[in-house]
């Protein structure tokens, strides 16, 4: 039997309640926080998505990302272009690869415990807003794959896309967020440093668009205005 002196070694995973919904955090040996999954419905299906994280490591991508305040994030995206997990963010780039190691090792731990206290505090952005036509997509594709971008009308990308398998998919994937960028709830998270992320999720509670990190909270929900502004009628641009 495996004793709890074991267990502080293996890394563990946090289930706990947020927007009436259960995630869970996977936390190394040291207390690190490497990943919060997306919401699930309940503490079953929660579990669950624990097992299919474990199942599809080997098979997934994990992409790490750099945003303009120079953080540093991967997500765990799986061959369909769902995205399982989502790190928390890093100064550098030497860090955020120490962590997706980190996030290897522990990956597989069996330990599950429930700590409320995990949650993280947001806010619902739901302001109506006025749709413009002075927006565009652009679609790109890397070594990846493809991914889209929503640019304002002066042109600053205001939104990117994680990435998907194939352009059908990500362009499918851009004409569904037309619609849930104008009439879905973004969720404005602040975390235990005090920068601030939008993120968007569709009625199934999975995660569709995570944004980049703010230093200010009115910045994000600035941003979030500007994607219901230009994301229901902007034009892509082949």
């Amino acid at each position: 039997m495996e004793t709890k002196t074991d267990n502080r070694y293996k890394g563990k995973y946090v289930v706990f309640n947020e927007m009436g919904m259960v995630r869970y955090r996977l936390k190394a040996s040291n207390g690190e926080g490497l990943i919060v999954s997306e919401p699930y419905a309940n503490l079953k299906a929660c579990k669950t998505g624990i097992e299919t994280l474990k199942k599809n490591v080997e098979t997934s991508h994990i992409s790490i990302t750099k945003d303009k305040h120079d953080l540093w994030s991967f997500q765990l995206i799986t061959m369909q272009g769902r995205v399982l997990a989502q790190s928390a963010n890093y100064k550098t780039e030497k860090s955020v690869k120490n962590a997706v190691e980190s996030f290897k090792k522990f990956v597989s731990t069996d330990v599950i415990v429930e700590d409320d206290s995990e949650a993280s505090h947001y806010e619902v952005f739901n302001k109506i807003v006025s749709p413009q036509s002075k927006g565009k997509y652009v679609i790109e594709e890397d070594e990846y794959g493809f991914s889209y971008t929503l640019k304002a009308s002066n042109g600053a990308v205001i939104a990117t896309s994680q990435v998907y398998k194939s352009y059908a998919s990500c362009k499918e994937a851009l004409e569904n967020f037309r619609e849930l960028a104008y009439t879905g709830d973004f969720y404005i998270f602040e975390d235990k440093n005090g920068k601030f992320q939008f993120k968007l999720y569709s009625k199934q509670k999975r995660l569709v668009m995570a944004g980049e990190v703010y230093d200010d909270k009115n910045r994000a929900m600035s941003v979030v205005e500007s994607i219901k502004r230009f994301a229901k009628e902007g034009k892509l641009v082949e």
